[in-house]
Formats: structure tokens, C-alpha cells, sequence
């Protein structure tokens, strides 16, 4: 999501983490009062922002663009050929 395109009630709270893989700073930010996770700000990409879908008041008619962390799957789960894969974080 755009980053602009954003409304957030309240203040939330953060805590930064950095990448396993390539050392990326990532500020994810979470409901002060319950913990729910809100979204996931990423330093190499400041213009866009990762939004948990179970924080919208309206998810109907989102659908993933990429899928991430393939060679992590389980054996059960069949990427979707028509959206963007990556074996780890998304480039």
C-alpha cells in the first residue's frame, strides 16, 4: 500500500527488527492497549508499507501481489502462478 493512502486511529506503538537475510531495518508497528500488529514499515522501500489485512475495516476485493518465503512452505501449499514469488524477503 501507498504509504500516503494511509489512515491510522491513534498512536500505535513500534519495535525495529533487522532482516535474517539482508540486514534491512524494518519498524513494525502493533496497538499499544491489545498488541494487535498494524503494519510493517520497510527502510529500503519508504514509500510503501506492509498492512496486516486483519486491521481493515474492509479487506473485501484485496488480493495478494506477491508471495514471499517459498522455501519455507509447507508441502500443502501451491504457490499462485500469477502473482510475483520469492524464495525469502521480497526484493
Amino acid at each position: 500500500m501507498a504509504r500516503d493512502a494511509l489512515d491510522i486511529k491513534g498512536t500505535p506503538k513500534s519495535y525495529r527488527t533487522t532482516g535474517v537475510e539482508n540486514g534491512n531495518l524494518r519498524d513494525r508497528l502493533f496497538c499499544g492497549d491489545c498488541g494487535t500488529p498494524i503494519l510493517t514499515v520497510l527502510h529500503e522501500r519508504p514509500d510503501l508499507i506492509i498492512v496486516k489485512a486483519g486491521t481493515l475495516d474492509d479487506p473485501t476485493g484485496l488480493e495478494p501481489s506477491a508471495e514471499v518465503w517459498l522455501r519455507r512452505a509447507q508441502d500443502w501449499i501451491a504457490p499462485a502462478e500469477h502473482r510475483a514469488q520469492f524464495d525469502g524477503d521480497a526484493k
